[in-house]
């Protein structure tokens, strides 16, 4: 993120990613989402290197002008940083564009889609109506938000997943149920549209949370913390300077004190590896303040 800052505001330098002499194999090949974000990078002209630092440095600093170079570093207690505040956005809108998505960028907030008569479900997959308003054909008419569930197949996997979606439609009236979908092995290009099309996300602490940034404007995310885990402002950074509403359900009694006693490397693969099980009538709290904040933060877009 901090590179991403720096790139966008020194538009005409050469632009380098250098990952470090241990870490490219990992960057490229662990997941879809990394090799998808390589993809990203290069589509955006950024050079994507593995060299030792100091000697790069010494081979790159030019005979005139500046070199300029940034560390980025990650602190799970503070979370993510960016430069400015509407860096995530250039970020949302670079993705999309090198993905061919670029008719995700103007989406206005809380109205149905107006280019097609189509309109597009939680997951992204095309439908007759938006997100079960069947007949609206009127651009300027509201519709109900997408809401979905991310969950993931080993650690931190949130249990009853589809019982919370069934419960979720009933206590909240809604025209559809709530895909629960999992990311692990889906491309990147996906991963992307299906975030695109999320407008309140339920989904445990993980790094499906990455993609925050492409989710559309007023939405929000609700993340679910296991016992002794409690590092809000990770992903909750993330989503601030995305412009998207953060908000979680704790699993425990006191966050902080919990929290910072499970300080040893082992008590904090402990807790990162328990299943979530939270109770599903909070889960349905959460969601329904979520609709409400996502209904005035569309009011206010349209005003």
């Amino acid at each position: 993120v901090p590179c991403w800052s720096l790139w966008r505001h020194f538009p005409d330098a050469q632009h380098i990613l250098n990952v470090g002499m241990p870490f490219k194999p990992r960057f490229f090949k662990t997941s879809a989402f990394s090799a998808g974000m390589f993809k990203v990078l290069r589509g955006s002209n950024i050079t994507v290197v593995r060299r030792d630092h100091d000697q790069l440095i010494a081979e790159a600093k030019p005979a005139e002008g500046t070199l300029i170079v940034a560390r980025a570093k990650m602190n799970l207690l503070s979370g993510y940083r960016a430069g400015h505040k509407d860096d995530m956005q250039h970020l949302r809108r670079s993705t999309l564009s090198v993905l061919g998505m670029d008719h995700y960028m103007g989406r206005s907030c809380g109205m149905t889609a107006s280019s097609n008569g189509q309109g597009t479900s939680p997951t992204g997959s095309a439908t007759n109506d938006e997100s079960g308003t069947s007949g609206m054909s009127n651009a300027n008419q509201s519709r109900t938000p997408r809401i979905a569930i991310i969950n993931r197949m080993s650690r931190r996997r949130l249990k009853g997943a589809h019982n919370v979606s069934m419960l979720l439609q009933e206590e909240l009236g809604l025209p559809y149920r709530p895909p629960v979908v999992f990311l692990e092995n889906m491309r990147f290009a996906l991963q992307v549209e299906i975030f695109a099309n999320i407008d309140i996300l339920l989904t445990p602490h993980g790094a499906q949370l990455t993609s925050i940034p492409f989710l559309p404007r007023c939405s929000s995310v609700i993340e679910v913390f296991p016992y002794g885990y409690g590092l809000v402002d990770y992903f909750g950074a993330l989503a601030a300077i995305s412009g998207v509403h953060h908000s979680y359900i704790y699993l425990g009694a006191n966050m902080v004190s919990e929290t910072r006693s499970a300080s040893s490397p082992d008590e904090q693969k402990v807790a990162r590896r328990a299943s979530v099980c939270a109770p599903a009538h909070r889960m349905v709290e959460a969601v329904h303040t979520q609709i409400q904040q996502w209904n005035r933060c569309c009011e206010s877009q349209h005003r």
